[in-house]
């Protein structure tokens, strides 16, 4: 139940606060006074997107408050789980400012427009006149049917439970068809490791290695002439490189004891001799590796080729990466098996999700079955205080063979209704026009509303299109409603259903010469005596019209 709504720079709106009770709550007004800004800013703090509407002072934010009593201990339980403080008085904030910035508060806690939206279905329920078109959409009667039987929970149950099954469904295929293709590829994978295998790759640096070995080859005559030339410069003869060091080294002799100079030049000459005299070592043994007869590249260059044919045909841009790709040909039986335990325990998942689905839906099945005729019953009952004196409702239900989405279980309902005596009901989009679905959303938001519900109910002009004793009864449905149990607040034009109210705002607007701004007054009795005649005379109220609006709220306390 709404305790307080507090509206600060929305709209038109300077400052509104309302206070709630128990019982039926009306506000009337005239077109463009801001009636309509109250219930916008209900649905703000019940988490609708803002799209950065205008504020009366741009330079301030715009607060919207609420307080609402509420001693579900479901709620409670969802307020713990959410880190927010559990009580039974709830505290809803929403301050907006633009471009477009919002921010949301629970019980002085920030929170998210996701928990507000989650929490308004424990607190409110809006209902305008775009839920009496909806009343023409099949998916709205299934909703209707599971509140009515009280089975919503169970069917957003299977929901979720149908969702896990096609998720899996849809993992499943994927898998098979990869699989599939792994099968396929199978033969030309093992052809194409054979291929490899057979070269016998001895390492990623083979082919490096390969290249240089004919590199020698095609450079071992300039190369032995090189070194040939290098030994006898060095060592073949007396003015051999080696020699002269000796010579220049023997001169130094007498004289390297004399200083550390000395000293340090002789020990360079004897570093340099034993060098060059490695070098004349190993410049012969080089030379010799090399064959002066025979010798055939060819094998050499036979094998680089096959190499590279196999490195270009399969896309390798080196050994290394042509050794990976053998390694994972090798993994792909071993992925294959594993792919394959992997789809035996995607089956049993999906035939575990598939039965959980199942048995959902034929709980659903049971249960929309058991409460459809008890719902045809409710709505014949309600019907006549809405005007239909002789109006038929029949909820049509349809069993599908197979699982189906959403909330359906194995169900397709639909209402289907005649305002006519001795006519055959039919679709709501062929034969119910405006006025009807509007009256038929009210009776089956009375007929589905359980009894211990007790968050409040707000209806946007669900009096479109009616008027006379058709009003009278609409007005008497809602005040059994909110007498009974139920806190009802309604933005409405008509006088026949405001004088049922026991709480009459109503919303005016004062306009100067650079701002005009909306006005809300909780009327006494005598104000909404005067309220009430204008709304019947709908000008100004004289004395009959001030007895039509006495008699006409007497006529609610009978």
């Amino acid at each position: 139940m709404i305790k307080t709504l507090s509206i600060r720079n929305f709209g038109i709106i300077r400052a509104h606060d309302i206070h709630f009770s128990s019982g039926l709550h009306v506000i009337t007004g005239e077109t463009g006074a801001g009636k309509s800004l109250v219930l916008g800013a209900l649905g703000l703090l019940m988490g609708e997107r803002y799209d950065g509407q205008p504020v009366l002072d741009p330079d301030h934010k715009c607060v919207i408050e609420a307080e609402f009593v509420n001693d579900d201990p479901d709620l409670g339980e969802w307020l713990h789980e959410q880190g927010f403080e559990r009580a039974d008085l709830i505290i809803l904030r929403r301050e907006l400012s633009a471009p477009a910035r919002s921010r949301c508060f629970i019980q002085d806690t920030p929170a998210s427009l996701t928990q507000l939206r989650d929490i308004s279905y424990w607190l409110i329920d809006i209902c305008g006149q775009h839920d009496a078109r909806e009343l023409k959409s099949a998916r709205i009667h299934l909703e209707y049917l599971d509140e009515f039987a009280q089975c919503r929970e169970l069917a957003l149950q299977y929901k979720r439970a149908y969702a896990d099954w096609q998720r899996t469904e849809r993992r499943l295929k994927d898998l098979e068809e990869k699989i599939s293709k792994m099968h396929r590829d199978h033969a030309l994978n093992h052809f194409y490791l054979d291929e490899i295998q057979s070269i016998g790759i001895k390492g990623p640096g083979e082919l490096a290695e390969l290249e240089l070995q004919h590199r020698l080859f095609e450079q071992s005559k300039n190369i032995q002439e090189a070194l040939q030339q290098a030994i006898w410069e060095l060592d073949g003869h007396e003015q051999g490189l080696i020699n002269r060091t000796n010579l220049l080294q023997r001169q130094i002799r007498p004289f390297y004891e004399l200083s550390e100079e000395g000293k340090e030049i002789y020990e360079y000459y004897e570093q340099a001799v034993a060098a060059l005299k490695e070098a004349v070592l190993l410049a012969g043994r080089w030379s010799d590796s090399f064959s002066s007869e025979g010798e055939d590249p060819q094998p050499i260059l036979d094998r680089i080729d096959k190499i590279n044919q196999l490195l270009l045909k399969h896309q390798a841009r080196d050994l290394a990466e042509l050794i990976e790709k053998s390694k994972e040909m090798e993994q792909s039986s071993v992925l294959a098996n594993q792919d394959l335990e992997a789809l035996e325990e995607l089956k049993e998942k999906s035939n575990q999700h598939s039965e959980a689905a199942t048995k959902l839906a034929q709980s659903l099945d049971q249960q929309r079955a058991e409460a459809l005729p008890l719902l045809e019953q409710a709505m014949q009952h309600l019907m006549p205080s809405s005007g239909f004196t002789n109006a038929r409702f029949e909820v049509v239900m349809q069993r599908s063979d197979d699982l189906l989405g959403d909330t359906s279980g194995y169900n397709q309902v639909e209402f289907k209704f005649t305002a006519n005596p001795g006519q055959i009901p039919a679709s709501l989009q062929k034969v119910a026009s405006g006025g009807e679905l509007s009256r038929l959303t009210l009776c089956l938001r009375t007929a589905c509303r359980p009894q211990n519900d007790s968050s409040a109910v707000v209806f946007d002009e669900i009096d479109t299109g009616i008027s006379g004793q058709t009003a009278l009864g609409i007005g008497r449905l809602l005040k059994q409603m909110a007498d009974s149990r139920q806190q009802i607040v309604l933005i409405t034009h008509l006088p026949q259903i405001a004088a049922a109210a026991n709480r009459h705002f109503k919303v005016s607007k004062s306009s100067t010469s650079n701002q005009t701004i909306s006005v809300i007054e909780d009327l006494d009795t005598e104000a909404r005596i005067h309220v009430l005649a204008g709304m019947m005379a709908g000008t100004e109220a004289g004395e009959p019209a001030r007895q039509q609006a006495e008699a006409l709220i007497k006529l609610y306390l009978n």
